[in-house]
């Protein structure tokens, strides 16, 4: 599937996958958990251009909450600014920045929107 670029592609998207969604705890043991955020940073050479996501996540043992992996991540954007579609925006680099660890983590906290979404899709789903 390639990344959408348009606002048809992204609420189709979130419509297909919003009942896709678990709402019920099956994790069983939890002995890492990673927090996640990302922005964005405008182009200060082509502001009327999308810019640059960059997000970071870092791993911690769980319960003692020490720090065992992060990773940092930029990649451009290419979805533009609408309102209820800022994962769309900012997903590339969260994924980036998940693909570069080294421990995967048990469980995932992300700072944004789940099912609370208007659409009940938003980046921690």
């Amino acid at each position: 599937m390639e990344w959408p670029t348009t606002f048809e592609e992204a609420l189709e998207i979130q419509q297909r996958l919003r009942t896709q969604v678990a709402t019920h705890d099956d994790f069983g043991e939890v002995g890492t958990v990673a927090g996640v955020d990302a922005g964005y940073e405008p182009s200060p050479e082509a502001p009327e251009e999308y810019g640059v996501a960059r997000a970071a996540v870092v791993v911690l043992a769980f319960p003692a909450l020490e720090p065992l992996d992060y990773a940092v991540a930029r990649a451009p954007t290419s979805f533009p600014y609408v309102p209820g579609f800022l994962s769309f925006r900012e997903t590339p680099a969260v994924l980036e920045a998940l693909g570069q660890l080294r421990v995967r983590p048990d469980l995932l906290i992300c700072d944004g929107q789940g099912i609370a979404h208007p659409r009940r899709f938003g980046i921690a789903c």
